[in-house]
């Protein structure tokens, strides 16, 4: 549950842009893991329902990250990777 998502109710002064969102948004993620030569490949996919009721699409996008794993010192780095939204 959001309590204010000043990207889709505006700004808290009144006079602004907004939408009609929706009091409970899903969201459903699956991913995959995978260490090889002590680096660590993960891949997320993650489908939320529509936030607002003038979307009529899911919300679709994945995520990459590749982490070394260097004793107990660890770096990370992700990308995003936009999917093409789909209707339900």
């Amino acid at each position: 549950m959001v309590g204010r998502n000043i990207f889709l109710d505006g700004n808290t002064d009144g006079y602004s842009l907004r939408v009609s969102h929706r009091p409970f948004v899903a969201e459903a993620q699956a991913g995959l893991a995978v260490t090889y030569r002590g680096v660590r490949f993960t891949y997320t996919q993650v489908l939320r329902t529509p936030e607002f009721y003038e979307q009529d699409r899911f919300t679709q996008f994945g995520s990459i990250n590749v982490i070394p794993l260097c004793g107990r010192v660890s770096a990370a780095a992700s990308v995003f990777v936009p999917s093409a939204a789909r209707s339900p």
